[in-house]
């Protein structure tokens, strides 16, 4: 008779159980609440529980990430306009953010991918450029890249 446990004695079927009950009873109700959090409060509101961007209040300059809540909160309130206008590289990445993570969970709980082909390190250097130079264009003064700002 064939062994299947793991090195570690557990067996795979037990493993599985037990990770997908992490995932259903820790994951997915912290993500819940951040996803309620986010839409509940306001970030646009004077007495905002969030605290400013640190990158913004020392250098006065746009990070990346600025507008980021601000458009996450409008895109679960369904203005999506508004959410472009917050941060447009938020916006385009959420897709591919949010793949990675259902493909990240259920790799969690079967040690296998939805998505079969792994992004190299050549996209990972793409998307650090590509981030770098949006945080670059969203501070020059002038049109069009001005409305990059949030």
């Amino acid at each position: 008779m064939p062994d299947n446990s793991s090195p570690n004695g557990v067996y795979p079927r037990r493993r599985k159980r037990k990770r997908l009950l992490i995932l259903l009873l820790v994951v997915v109700p912290l993500f819940a609440v951040a996803v309620y959090l986010a839409y509940s409060f306001d970030p646009n509101a004077e007495n905002s529980y969030l605290p400013p961007c640190i990158f913004h209040a020392t250098t006065g300059l746009h990070c990346p990430g600025c507008g980021a809540t601000r458009s996450l909160n409008s895109l679960l309130h369904g203005n999506i306009a508004t959410a472009l206008d917050f941060n447009p590289l938020f916006v385009a990445l959420l897709p591919f953010l949010l793949i990675f993570i259902v493909d990240e969970s259920y790799h969690f709980v079967t040690e296998k991918h939805i998505i079969s082909q792994r992004l190299g390190p050549g996209m990972a250097w793409a998307a650090l450029v590509a981030i770098v130079l949006f945080g670059i264009l969203r501070n020059l003064p002038f049109e069009p890249f001005s409305y990059l700002a949030p």
